[in-house]
């Protein structure tokens, strides 16, 4: 779990995170030719993923937030001071060969590294240029 508090992020503004689910590498398509491993609407959809809230310190989440395929969840205001989130582990077998993509857009202050690209070095989240 984490929190988005990058000194460049624009403070308050809204961070929107979308997520994309697979159903695994043995999903069919309609013409039954195996397939692209997406959801479609003759198929069941992959089972949604928790996305667990924490107020900073704490130990356990006071909110969880199923997120499946397609769906676009909002932090805004000051969660990114106040709280932490993540997608809940789970080892059980109704994930196990479910893929999730997420793509999260945050807002930067104007001028600040990750606008420009200066000072971005590798890490585990994304790469970044130094």
């Amino acid at each position: 779990r984490h929190r988005d508090a990058e000194p460049a992020l624009e403070p308050g503004a809204p961070i929107f995170s979308y997520s994309f689910l697979s159903d695994g590498p043995e999903t069919a398509d309609a013409s039954g030719a195996g397939g692209s491993g997406l959801p479609s609407a003759s198929l069941p959809s992959p089972p949604p993923r928790l996305f667990d809230i924490y107020r900073l310190g704490a130990h356990r989440p006071i909110a969880s937030v199923p997120l499946g395929h397609g769906d676009v969840l909002v932090m805004a205001g000051t969660m990114q001071e106040t709280h932490e989130h993540g997608i809940r582990v789970s080892a059980a077998k109704a994930y196990a060969q479910q893929s999730r993509i997420n793509i999260t857009v945050r807002a930067f202050k104007p001028g600040s590294a990750a606008v420009t690209g200066a000072n971005i070095a590798e890490t585990s989240g994304g790469v970044h240029r130094q």
